[in-house]
């Protein structure tokens, strides 16, 4: 039986699946074991991102940046279930990774983060955000804007 919601095309490289798919897997990647509420501010630093210069101007651009999304970076588990979440995920975590990305992607509801650009699990203290006022917790991570 199909999903209720579009799945990555399996096989496609990433950069392929469509701005929405990607924003999506970079939701599930990130944060697949997080609230709705925590999926929906990954999706919002995306956002945050995408309408800052210094970042790329596609949603893909933005996520499959080099080093920005662990998820995607070389050796990542979490690969995988991103390109393939049908087999690895459960629906439920891939249906609001694509629900929260949506929201994002159409810019509906109001950005829960504040504006940040970056997160980290709040267990972190990252270097780059040393200084910098944490702006909103929201589950297991950290957000700031830089």
């Amino acid at each position: 039986m199909p999903w209720s919601v579009p799945t990555p095309h399996p096989g496609l490289p990433f950069a392929l699946q469509g701005d929405l798919i990607v924003l999506a897997q970079t939701v599930l990647g990130e944060a697949e074991g997080e609230t709705y509420a925590g999926k929906l501010a990954v999706a919002w630093v995306v956002k945050n991102r995408l309408d800052d210069v210094r970042w790329p101007d596609t949603w893909s651009g933005v996520c499959l940046q080099p080093k920005q999304f662990s998820a995607f970076n070389s050796g990542s588990p979490r690969v995988g279930p991103m390109a393939n979440p049908i087999i690895s995920v459960d629906e439920r975590a891939w249906t609001d990774s694509f629900r929260a990305a949506t929201h994002a992607f159409f810019s509906i509801g109001a950005d829960p983060t504040g504006g940040a650009n970056h997160y980290a699990v709040k267990t972190l203290d990252p270097k780059w955000a040393k200084g910098k006022p944490v702006l909103v917790v929201i589950g297991q991570h950290k957000f700031w804007k830089l």
